[in-house]
């Protein structure tokens, strides 16, 4: 038997002496104790079974007036909510919830109302737990909430107030009011009725209803989400909202007069460039510093302090996301132990965008004369950090060493500028490979060091030639354009060697009325004969026969049409189009990997414009009987929007499917679906293959094991057609988003214009689902782009939120409708999450952007060229 904690038999003990006279002898009983309360039959859309629970709790109150503070309690107990999470005492006949929280004090873990959290609350005011009251909560009912206490379930509430820039009490009320409407419509409302419907359909769903009692709230839904983003905004207030040229990246802010490794770098750059374009970061303790150590003007930001109380994992994010908004031509670690260890899981991303040069300080000498050993956070890591960030870090060795001194042996203090070049290896295999373009990943630009090294130390930096930082994503000037001098030598040996004549091919591709593509170039330092060569003496053969053309494997791509869109030839291969690096297929030719069924007919007046409002498209992979209710929810909702006199279009993409997936869609129940059959492997390729192939107005995607509500396409029509014809350019997204299968959470969606909206929150999680609906246009301006999980670039549909609102695009909340997104222990969002993947680096996220993002539907014109967000690799 469970033993009753101390606190349990304490409060009972004082309720028992309260009850008593004051010399602790029985008090006489109560002679008229009022009678039990009048309890009416409630009814909500979780089912009668549990509404029986919850009527029969009810009624074993016990009578008015027996206990003050149980009849207090009473006037604020919400049995429904306490019941959702009680949900093994739903099996107790005699049950009384009431009682029951009273009895566990302070240890009471079930909430009694939507308002209130007992853990929350004693978090903020621990005393509480050892009042003179029965339970904390009634010690809040009687003197807290007056006082002001806050007693909120959001997490975070302090810290995201800052960045929203309202009150802890205004953004309490906000939750108040947001919730109480919410709850209401989930017990008695539409939604609610579109929950319950969805689980008739797939009974797992119910399972997820117990979580309607735990609603997340962005953007203070998840446990340390709100100290990220309020560290990262402090350390801009800090900045001024200015970004920087160089960020020096240190462990804290040493209190000595004799300047160190950062102070001398600072005062190098501070000679070339504005001290302001210089930004040191102290990312281990927080502190003061004197005065001279860095030129006037260097800012500084304490993310020390402001990520105080974070969990490793969270605060190297944080950090990233701050480096990374600070948009910097260089990145110089010194002896940052915080970013050493986010070059763990998030090196490559960070690499993608960034210049990162690593500095190893040796042992430095203090003005009292002994020798100071720095270099704390590498030390336990140095024999094996040449091999970590060459094989994890950056995923060519090449870059790595650009990153890391090298091998040979260290020499004494420098009497000029420090130069430690790139190594250059004569040979082996690494020798080999092909360089990567100058100017991308790790160490591409160069730190200008025009003092000498301090005094008694003998550090050395990975790249500090004379000059600046070229431009991010430009090859420095002077670089050379092929690497090394046994790359440069096997270029040019690959440029002597014959080619075929590419005469025959550019015949076979005048045919086809594209341009002709060149074989590709073979690689440096590869002696076996360029590819292409044998293709084109096969393609000498290639003709044209009755309107057909025959290339050299007899194949027949169909008739020349006049006006139809052709693609060019690619020799070797499958005529397809060129690539696109944002993973986009052009617009006016048939999407790569795309075989249609058939055609439908075009709209009468030659026109050429979409024929539906409405296009819904279905993507599967590996899904087979997890698809049976996804396709009778989608054919529901299909339904209700056609009842609304919409038109629809429904699309089954299989993106290289599986056997039993192709064959389980192929049934004949699914002959009112088109099917296309693809071969991408990658859902942002998928999007951007079917949308220039759809008629529709609209475009709403769904997953093949995902559902949504009954109502969520005729509503999300209604909402971004009434905005379309006020002129707004709006994405619609569902109010709801519920996890269910083996993960189970339900999370509520906001408006844009809401006034808990922030775009700080983007740095940490996405507010929006990629199961939206959306303009086609929306979908044509900003395409999807590839998945990277090797480079831990992965999250589409965050990208995709990010860069449709920051080209005026507006993301609006459907009342009523909900998104059931089914978890499985393999998914996308599973990999991304395991291997700590990030959205890539963008500008509407720099320092100097951010904050006027979700305005960004109120201004004209689109986002500067040089501005684009296609910046990582």
């Amino acid at each position: 038997m469970r033993p009753t904690p101390a606190r349990t038999l304490t409060a009972r003990v004082r309720r028992r002496l309260r009850r008593a006279g004051g010399d602790g002898t029985p008090a006489e009983p109560r002679a008229g104790r009022g009678p039990r309360p009048d309890v009416p039959e409630e009814h909500s859309h979780v089912g009668p079974e549990f509404d029986a629970v919850v009527n029969r709790a009810r009624r074993n109150q016990e009578p008015l007036g027996a206990d003050p503070d149980y009849d207090l309690v009473r006037e604020h107990f919400d049995h429904h909510h306490f019941m959702l999470q009680a949900e093994p005492a739903q099996e107790l006949p005699r049950f009384d919830p009431i009682r029951v929280f009273l009895n566990h004090g302070a240890e009471a873990v079930n909430s009694p109302h939507p308002d209130f959290s007992m853990r929350n609350y004693l978090l903020r005011h621990p005393e509480r737990a050892q009042g003179p009251e029965q339970s904390p909560y009634v010690e809040w009912l009687r003197r807290g909430r007056a006082a002001g206490e806050i007693a909120d379930p959001g997490l975070g509430i302090e810290q995201v107030a800052r960045v929203l820039g309202l009150t802890p009490h205004e953004v309490v009320d906000e939750l108040v009011e947001a919730r109480t409407d919410l709850l209401q419509r989930l017990r008695t409302g539409t939604l609610g009725e579109m929950f319950a419907k969805a689980a008739e359909v797939e009974p797992l769903i119910g399972a997820a209803w117990p979580e309607t009692a735990r609603v997340r709230m962005p953007p203070l839904g998840a446990e340390y989400v709100a100290g990220q983003i309020a560290a990262v905004h402090a350390c801009h207030e800090q900045l001024g909202l200015r970004r920087a040229r160089v960020v020096i990246v240190t462990d804290r802010p040493r209190r000595e007069t004799v300047r160190r490794a950062e102070g001398h770098l600072a005062h190098a750059l501070a000679a070339s460039l504005d001290p302001e374009d210089v930004v040191v970061v102290y990312t281990d303790d927080s502190g003061t510093r004197p005065g001279l150590r860095f030129p006037a003007g260097v800012r500084e930001a304490d993310f020390a302090a402001a990520s105080r109380g974070l969990p490793d994992e969270h605060q190297e994010l944080a950090l990233v996301s701050l480096l990374r908004s600070l948009r910097a031509a260089a990145i110089v670690n010194v002896d940052s132990s915080v970013l050493y260890r986010a070059l763990g899981p998030y090196g490559r991303a960070l690499a993608s965008s960034e210049r990162i040069f690593l500095y190893f300080p040796a042992a430095e000498q203090t003005p009292a004369g002994r020798l100071d050993e720095l270099g704390a956070a590498v030390a336990p890591h140095r024999r094996g950090l040449r091999r970590r960030v060459r094989h994890r870090e950056r995923d060519r060795p090449a870059r790595a060493r650009r990153a890391l001194p090298d091998g040979r042996r260290r020499q004494g203090p420098a009497a000029g500028p420090v130069t430690a070049g790139r190594p250059r290896r004569p040979g082996g295999r690494a020798g080999r490979r092909r360089r990567p373009p100058p100017g991308r990943g790790v160490g591409g630009g160069r730190v200008a060091a025009a003092e000498p090294a301090p005094a008694g130390g003998r550090g050395r930096a990975a790249d500090a030639r004379g000059g600046l930082p070229a431009p991010r994503h430009e090859a420095p000037a002077g670089a050379p354009r092929h690497g090394r001098p046994a790359q440069r030598a096997a270029h040019r040996r690959a440029r002597r060697r014959p080619r075929a004549r590419p005469v025959r091919h550019r015949r076979v591709a005048a045919h086809r009325g594209g341009p002709w593509h060149a074989p590709p170039a073979p690689r440096r330092g590869d002696d076996r004969r360029p590819r292409g060569g044998g293709c084109a003496r096969r393609c000498r053969r290639g003709r044209q026969r009755r309107g057909r053309v025959v290339g050299h494997r007899g194949r027949r791509p169909g008739r020349l049409r006049a006006g139809a869109p052709r693609r060019p030839h690619r020799p070797g291969g499958r005529p397809r189009p060129g690539p696109d690096p944002a993973g986009a297929s052009p617009r006016g030719a048939r999407p790569r990997g795309v075989r249609r069924a058939g055609r439908r007919p075009a709209p009468a007046g030659g026109g050429g414009g979409p024929m539906t409002d409405l296009t819904l498209i279905v993507t599967a992979h590996d899904e087979t009987l997890v698809s049976g209710p996804t396709m009778r929810s989608a054919d529901l909702a299909v339904a209700a929007a056609r009842a609304r006199g919409y038109t629809v279009q429904q699309v089954i993409a299989l993106d290289a499917a599986t056997e039993e997936t192709t064959a389980y869609f192929h049934q004949p129940r699914f002959d009112h679906w088109e099917r296309r059959t693809m071969t991408e492997g990658d859902l942002g390729r998928v999007r951007n293959a079917l949308v220039p192939d759809t008629d529709g107005d609209f475009i709403a995607f769904l997953d093949a094991d995902d559902l949504f509500s009954e109502n969520w396409l005729a509503e999300g029509l209604a909402t971004v057609i009434a905005g379309r014809d006020r002129g707004e350019r709006l994405i619609a997204h569902p109010e709801l988003n519920v996890l269910f299968d083996r993960n189970h959470a339900v999370t509520r969606n906001i408006d844009q214009d809401s006034r808990l909206f922030t775009p700080y929150y983007f740095y940490a999680r996405n507010y929006y689902d990629s199961l939206c609906l959306t303009p086609r246009e929306a979908h044509l301006e900003v395409p999807y782009v590839h998945r990277d999980l090797h480079n831990g670039l992965s999250f589409q549909d965050f990208q995709f939120s990010i860069e449709t609102m920051g080209r005026g695009w507006k993301h609006v909340v459907v009342k009523d409708t909900i998104i059931f997104k089914r978890r499985r222990d393999f998914s996308l969002v599973v990999q991304s999450s395991a291997r700590r993947s990030v959205v890539r680096s963008l500008p509407e996220m720099a320092i100097d952007r951010v904050r006027d993002l979700p305005a960004a539907h109120r201004r004209t014109g689109t986002t500067p060229d040089e501005e684009r967000s296609t910046t990582d690799g």
